[in-house]
């Protein structure tokens, strides 16, 4: 029972209650933990840790805002065994931890929480090959200007993607989705102002995506070549802006099950030339600026011409509407 007051210290609890408490910290310089059950209490700041924290045996849910308190943002990298049995990185985890320039997240891990490596400038990760994530919050990577690449392909049990997880992440040069088969849904501005996406955009195993959010890709102005949708089958929208600002696009395949296309979303593609919409109902087209003026064709089934030549703001081209056979 005697107060947590010596200079270092290891703790291994026997319980699921808290296991470091806030009195009991202020004199810390360094912590072990060993087997967090259940918490660490936020009223442990970061000026009461005047040196770092290692996180070894972790168990379960780390609740709230809790880390970065105890990491005094000083962390500099984390590996898989530093997450041994989370399966929870919770929400603001790592916001700000300017210094951490690498974590690799281990396979068990299933959900990242809203802002958990916000503004972390300094950092590149990897996924894992073996991940078990479901969820990816909103917020989550946002403005992490150094990371290059997320490659989610062996992320088969994702399901979603939250609203601006990955906005402003300028040096993101290539995004793979290939194998997320569990997919669902990409949120609002999820990858917004990711100007340096150059590499691949590989969204070809998403079999289950069902939507793809307003902002998703806006800005994305290095995309460049054919961005393909057609193995995307359960694909029924996109949000207003999704690809706005894409100038580097050149040709796009829609899917046949698309039934909704937002305003703007392909507005100032500037190179999009052509545009094949797989779909033998129009979908609905909320106006004319869904489409790039910069368009030259439209390529819709044969037997669909007449319909897309007849429908609402899909008539405006009719001049470039053609019919494609297999």
């Amino acid at each position: 029972d005697m107060p947590l007051a010596t200079q270092t210290r290891t703790v291994t609890p026997t319980t699921e209650e808290q296991v470091i408490t806030g009195d009991d910290g202020y004199t810390l310089t360094s912590v072990t933990v060993e087997a967090v059950t259940k918490d660490i209490d936020s009223n442990i700041q970061s000026g009461n840790i005047k040196s770092g924290v290692s996180i070894l045996g972790v168990e379960g849910v780390l609740e709230g805002n809790k880390l970065p308190d105890v990491l005094n943002k000083t962390v500099t990298s984390l590996t898989a065994g530093d997450f041994i049995g989370v399966i929870q990185i919770p929400s603001y985890a790592f916001q700000n931890c300017i210094n951490l320039t690498s974590v690799e997240f281990s396979s068990i891990l299933q959900t990242i929480g809203s802002y958990a490596f916000r503004d972390c400038s300094s950092l590149t990760s990897d996924f894992g090959e073996n991940s078990q994530l479901t969820s990816i919050g909103e917020y989550a990577f946002a403005s992490c200007s150094r990371l290059t690449e997320v490659d989610l392909s062996n992320c088969t049990s994702l399901k979603a993607i939250g609203s601006s997880a990955f906005r402003d992440c300028s040096g993101l040069t290539s995004v793979d989705l290939s194998g997320c088969t569990s997919l669902t849904s990409i949120g609002d501005s999820a990858f917004w102002y990711c100007s340096g996406l150059t590499g691949e955009l590989n969204l070809g195993g998403c079999t289950s995506l069902t939507s793809i959010g307003s902002n998703a890709f806006g800005y994305c102005s290095g995309l460049t070549g054919e961005l393909d949708f057609s193995n995307c089958t359960s694909l029924t929208s996109i949000g207003r802006n999704a690809f706005y600002d894409c100038s580097g696009l050149t040709s796009i395949t829609l899917p046949s099950s698309l039934t909704s296309i937002g305003s703007q979303a392909f507005r100032n593609c500037t190179s999009l030339t052509t545009m094949r919409v797989e779909a033998t109902t129009p979908p609905t087209l909320s106006n004319t600026n869904a489409i790039s003026t910069a368009t030259t064709r439209i390529e819709v089934p044969m037997a669909s011409v007449d319909a897309y030549k007849a429908a609402t703001n899909w008539s405006n081209f009719a001049d470039i509407i053609v019919g494609y056979t297999e």
